[in-house]
């Protein structure tokens, strides 16, 4: 979950953190908070062995957004 300032391509410059470390961005969702306001959830696929590369792109978060909060990443359990 994170938000932007209201300006043009903040988003994209969220998201490319990600796609530059080979992240794949499975899903997002925007709130509509005020009239300038607006939070983003997000889910990424993210292997194993991609764990430290989504560690670094969300370590960058705190420059590119307002506020963030990261849950996971999580293991996905197969049978």
């Amino acid at each position: 979950v994170f938000s932007v300032q209201n300006s043009p391509n903040a988003l994209v410059h969220v998201l490319k953190l990600f796609g530059d470390e080979g992240i794949n961005m499975s899903y997002v969702h925007l709130i509509h908070v005020n009239d300038s306001e607006y939070h983003f959830i997000t889910t990424f696929e993210v292997s194993l062995e991609q764990v430290p590369f989504f560690n670094r792109a969300t370590a960058m978060l705190v420059s590119k957004t307002d506020r963030n909060l990261v849950f996971g990443p999580f293991p996905v359990i197969q049978q």
